[in-house]
Order: structure tokens, then C-alpha cells, then sequence
């Protein structure tokens, strides 16, 4: 009785590997055509938004240029996507081909036991890893993206950094520590963070409660810490049109009261774009007897130091490199120039 239950149980076994054999591949298939729809459409949204913006501007030009030098320009443009296209793909290329280089041991060692002793229990290990880990990249990852958004940036909604000051353009806060026992030191020497445009601010406030935060690196140290936050650009027209010298002036703004709380001058932290812009205002000297320190983080300085940036805007037709830009959906949207 004992050996028909060892010999019924047999097949079983080798029915539900086989099942998982073939099952678990399309499983896998399917939740990675699933993962590439959403993130293609999360950037075909904004393509198709840049597209319409493009073909407005060039609906007008083409009627202002010769026939040749349409062609020589969109030629040249062409030749330049052709170019980021390739490098995307070999890039891809070499991911994949790295990521085969990792597994192809496991799956080698699965199909030998599975060819030579009959023993396909681990090509279903094989077949169940591949699809853990596709639902990992696809599903879990980016649930996990979202489950940290409470958690994610300052959240100025939630009242807990107070408002100092503000223009038509900027909000200035002070970042509150994250620690409890820690207070911020008012007789101590203020330190202003202004944060890149397009980036935005949150990166730089990422996890606070867990101690992952730039910003918070200074104010858990009682050091009085403000960041210049910029206002909602779809209904702030004053933004929408704003120039060098406001942003300068702003930031004079801002300095000369965050000088008159403490008593001392600001020392003026730029990250990233943040230390270009910071950079440009303190050498129109608009910030002189405000600022005596200065400190950058990632900051583009030169961007023809990168031989890739210098490359691109080379190899770019002069006439894609002032581009306007066309009105957007919204209803205070401006028509502005703008060069790349």
C-alpha cells in the first residue's frame, strides 16, 4: 500500500513541473508586456504633448524657409535621433545580455538535470524564478514606488514647515527636523537651498523619517535650513514669464529676510540646476552683503564638460536649439522663447 502511494505520487509531481514548465514563461511574458504598456504610455503621453507643441512652431517655419534649408534641418535632426536611438538600443542590448550572462548558469545546470537524470524539478524552479523576478521588476517595484509617497518629500500641505516669505514666483519655507529632540539653533548661521527647476524639490526632502534626506541633513542639526520652492507653474503666470533677473531678485528677497531672523549672512546651497541659477545671481552681485558662503551639489557648471551634451548640442541644428515654446492646455499658458 505504501509503494502505490510513492508510485501514484510520482506522476503528480512531474504533471505540476511540467505544468509550471510551460505555465510560468507566458506568466512571465504576459506581466512584462503588461509592466513595458504602462511605462510606454506613462512617456508617450508626454511625447505626444511635445509633438503637437513642435509641430505648431514648425507649422509656421517651414513657410519661412527655402525648401533646402528645411531639409538640410530636419536632415540633421534626424540623423541626431538616429543617433540617441542607437545608443538607447545597444544600451538595452547590453543590459539584457548581462542579465542572460547571470542566469544562463541556473537555467544550463536545469536543463542538464532534466536532459541526463530525468529530473525536471528544477527547470520549474527555473521557470518559477523568471517569473518572480519579471513580477518583481513590473509589479512590486513600482507598488513599492508608490507606497513610500506619505513618506516621500515635504509635504508643505501637512503644515509642518512654516511659510517665511513669498513672491509671484517662489515659497520660502523652513524645513522642520525630522528628529524630535532636535530644535533649530535661531542664533545659528542659515543655510538657503535652492532646488533645480525640473527636478523639483521632493528629491532632496526623499525620506525623512528614515534619515534619507539632504535637506534634513542640516536641519537635524539644528541648523536653520530654508528651500526656495517654486509656485504651481499651470497657474502662476508670473512664473510662467519669468526671467533671470526676477529670479535674482527673488532670491534677494528671500536672503534679506532670512538675514533679518537670524542676524547672519545666508550661506546659499544650489543642487543641481539650483547651483547654475544660484551661481548666475551671485555674480550679477544682487546677493552682495547677503551671501558669503557657497556651496553646489551636481551642479552643471559647464555643460561642455560632458563630451555627450557637447556633442548633441554640436551635431543639433541651429534651428532646433531656439525652439519656442507653444502654448500649453492650460489657460494662463505664455508664449516664451526658449534656447536649449
Amino acid at each position: 500500500m505504501l509503494d502505490q502511494k510513492t508510485e501514484t505520487a510520482v506522476p503528480t509531481d512531474t504533471f505540476d513541473h511540467l505544468w509550471t514548465i510551460w505555465s510560468e514563461p507566458f506568466a512571465a511574458l504576459q506581466t512584462g508586456i503588461a509592466g513595458l504598456s504602462r511605462y510606454t504610455a506613462d512617456f508617450f503621453t508626454s511625447y505626444l504633448r511635445s509633438t503637437e507643441y513642435f509641430q505648431r512652431v514648425e507649422g509656421d517655419r517651414l513657410f519661412a524657409q527655402s525648401p533646402s534649408d528645411n531639409l538640410e534641418a530636419y536632415l540633421g535632426l534626424l540623423e541626431n535621433n538616429l543617433e540617441l536611438i542607437t545608443r538607447s538600443l545597444n544600451g538595452s542590448a547590453r543590459m539584457m545580455e548581462s542579465y542572460i550572462r547571470n542566469e544562463a548558469d541556473r537555467g544550463i545546470e536545469a536543463l542538464q538535470e532534466a536532459l541526463f537524470n530525468n529530473d525536471i524539478k528544477k527547470l520549474a524552479q527555473f521557470s518559477q524564478r523568471q517569473a518572480r523576478l519579471m513580477e518583481r521588476v513590473t509589479v512590486d517595484y513600482p507598488e513599492a514606488i508608490a507606497a513610500i509617497e506619505p513618506e516621500y518629500g515635504f509635504h508643505f500641505e501637512r503644515g509642518t514647515h512654516p511659510l517665511i516669505d513669498e513672491t509671484g514666483r517662489f515659497q520660502l519655507y523652513r524645513v522642520a527636523p525630522s528628529l524630535p529632540d532636535v530644535q533649530t539653533r535661531m542664533d545659528a548661521k542659515p543655510i538657503l537651498i535652492i532646488p533645480p527647476y525640473v527636478l523639483g524639490a521632493n528629491i532632496l526632502g526623499f525620506l525623512p523619517g528614515e534619515q534619507r534626506s539632504y535637506a534634513h541633513a542640516f536641519a537635524n542639526q539644528g541648523i536653520p535650513t530654508y528651500i526656495r520652492i517654486l509656485k504651481d507653474i499651470a497657474n502662476t503666470p508670473d512664473l510662467q514669464t519669468m526671467t533671470a533677473e526676477e529670479d535674482a531678485r527673488d532670491t534677494r528677497q528671500f536672503c534679506e529676510a532670512i538675514q533679518r531672523a537670524h542676524g547672519k549672512p545666508v550661506t546659499l546651497n544650489g543642487y543641481c540646476q539650483g547651483g547654475f541659477n544660484s551661481l548666475c545671481n551671485l555674480l550679477s552681485g544682487i546677493l552682495d552683503g547677503l551671501v558669503d558662503a557657497f556651496i553646489t551639489c551636481v551642479s552643471p557648471m559647464d555643460g561642455t564638460r560632458s563630451r555627450g551634451l557637447a556633442r548633441f548640442l554640436a551635431r543639433l541644428p541651429e534651428r532646433f536649439n531656439d525652439l519656442p515654446t507653444a502654448p500649453g492646455s492650460c489657460p494662463t499658458a505664455t508664449v516664451l522663447p526658449m534656447a536649449a
